[in-house]
Formats: C-alpha cells, structure tokens, sequence
C-alpha cells in the first residue's frame, strides 16, 4: 500500500495552527504505521473543534489512513479514524471506551486507483458535529448524540498507516 499524507492540525475553528507541521509520509506496506509525537489541546484556549486536513493517493482497496486519539493521561477520551474500504472512504469518531458514535461513507471515484484526493476532518465535541469537506466541495454534517468527556488539556496524537487496536 503506497500513501502519501499531507497534513497539518487546526484547533480553535480556522485560526490557530498547532506546532505539528505539514508532512509527505510514504507508506509501503499494509502493515506499516507511523506514530508522531503528541501535541497539546488546550480545549478552552484552542477552541472546542479540531480540523484535521489530510490529502491522499493510494492504490488499496482496504486500510487504515489515519487516526487521531486525544487522551488524559493515558486513557483515550475519543479517537478519530479514517480508512479506505474498496472504492470509499469511512470514517469513525469512537468516545474513551471504544463505543462508535459516528461512522460515516462516502463513495470517492478513483481513491483506489492512485488518483489524489483532499479532504478535511471536522470534530466538535461541544457541538456534537462531525464534519467532512472534500476537495471537490462535497461538505457531509454528521449530528452524534453521546457525549465525549473532555478536559482542559488533552494530548493529540496521530497515527498514520495500521497501528495497534485501530489496525
């Protein structure tokens, strides 16, 4: 499986850009992962939505893309997960103990074939919205009615590839 990921994480709606920076990750097997060092949330500062942006190009027709967990003190308060399943992209958003609150589909022509496709992940816990706008304008609002707990300072680390209980 060949990825190539171009990223960056907002916090506090479109403004504030955390410290980790746009990378290029190249992925050359189903198993492979890469797990980058955490960052701060800081939830009343930074503001309650994460964005995370992501543009890809992949050959698979099944895998893991790219998860986000936010967690205190090593307990995961929800975790965000996007995966290729065949000719879409699914995504994810579970709370701390692993329960789906929202999983969504969408049908995305050529993602399997190498062709490169942007889109930008939008979680508001606050709110209860889970927002995905794709780069050809396509925008999907996801209402989820459970509650994720969070706290004033979250670490934020993502994983990119299969990895661990996400694989």
């Amino acid at each position: 499986m060949l990825l190539l990921f171009f990223w960056t994480l907002a916090t506090h709606e479109i403004t504030a850009q955390s410290e980790i920076p746009a990378k290029t990750i190249t992925l050359l097997s189903n198993a492979s992962f890469i797990e980058h060092a955490p960052v701060t949330w800081d939830y009343e500062g930074d503001g309650s939505q994460i964005i995370l942006p992501i543009r890809i190009r992949t050959r698979s027709v099944s895998g893991r893309l790219i998860t986000l967990i936010a967690q205190i003190a090593q307990e995961t308060v929800f975790s965000l997960s996007a995966y290729i399943d065949n000719a879409a992209v699914v995504i994810e958003l579970a709370d701390g103990s692993g329960k789906l609150l929202k999983k969504t589909q969408r049908q995305l022509p050529g993602v399997n074939n190498g062709m490169e496709h942007s889109m930008s992940i939008h979680v508001n816990p606050q709110t209860k919205i889970l927002k995905v706008v794709y780069g050809q304008g396509t925008v999907d609002s996801y209402d989820f009615t459970d509650e994720i707990k969070v706290h004033k300072l979250m670490n934020l680390t993502i994983i990119t590839g299969k990895h661990g209980i996400f694989a």
